[in-house]
């Protein structure tokens, strides 16, 4: 909401009829409890701890006494931005090595290799025999 009323210099009124959603949820704040402490020992686990997900601190912390259910451990975890990093780059980088070899076999087969339907010679030949024919012509 605060980007449509900086960027397109509106009222949050006309926002929140733009998007369709009531004036009072855009002015609600929240009267719960936000557990720092819970959320201090959740960041201490994971900084100890940093292969861990929230399924295995969710256990140490019942151990150690919190109260508190799988949901809203998973939605504190999430706020905490403690997910674990996924390990994607190594396969995006077997996948560029993949592009570089493919792209490399092209071009042998498509420029270098003779081919049968040009008379067993080679692409690069063959467009220089036919350029050299049609100047003649």
């Amino acid at each position: 909401m605060d980007y449509i009323v900086s960027h397109y210099d509106c009222k949050t009124r006309r926002a929140c009829r733009l998007v369709k959603q009531t004036r009072s949820m855009q002015y609600y704040r929240s009267v719960k409890d936000p557990r720092q402490n819970l959320r201090g020992r959740m960041r201490e686990i994971a900084r100890d701890r940093v292969r861990y997900g929230y399924r295995r601190i969710h256990v140490l912390l019942r151990r150690e006494g919190w109260k508190l259910g799988k949901d809203q451990m998973y939605r504190l975890y999430r706020e905490e931005q403690l997910q674990l990093r996924s390990k994607l780059p190594k396969r995006r980088k077997m996948v560029d090595d993949a592009k570089t070899i493919i792209e490399a076999w092209r071009r042998d087969y498509n420029e270098t290799r003779p081919h049968m339907t040009l008379k067993n010679v080679a692409p690069e030949e063959y467009a220089q025999k036919m350029s050299a024919l049609n100047a003649e012509n």
